[in-house]
């Protein structure tokens, strides 16, 4: 399947995600988590998406989907900001408390249920 080349199509795996992460909680913890950062990941770049020129987009896509940078909310955040879209001050708290790291798809066990449930939050907040 090809990657996602627009807006909504970021937004519509990130509700995907987000959909399956809460389906996990609570019986597979880590999982719930991966996928819910990958649902805050893909919110992020969606707007990212809306926030630029449409002239730009093309390049932009690449940024967004290529190298492991393209996986830090922090930076995504921040590239986020730096267009001037507007977040409250709370979101941007709270994308920052995130845990989450791609290095989750190689850990197992049962993880941590308080900062899954977090994950899954700041996603719902997003995905909406």
């Amino acid at each position: 399947m090809a990657q996602p080349t627009t807006s909504r199509a970021f937004h519509r795996v990130a509700l995907h995600r987000f959909d399956a992460a809460e389906t996990l909680l609570p019986r597979h913890t880590l999982d719930a988590e991966y996928l819910a950062g990958y649902a805050v990941e893909c919110s992020l770049k969606a707007a990212r998406l809306v926030y630029t020129p449409s002239s730009q987009r093309e390049s932009l896509l690449l940024q967004l989907t290529r190298g492991q940078r393209s996986h830090s909310l922090t930076l995504l955040l921040e590239r986020l900001r730096e267009t001037g879209a507007s977040l409250s001050n709370q979101i941007t708290r709270e994308v920052r408390a995130c845990r989450w790291t791609t290095d989750l798809r190689y850990e197992s066990g049962r993880g941590n249920e308080q900062q899954a449930s977090e994950t899954l939050r700041v996603a719902k907040r997003l995905t909406d």
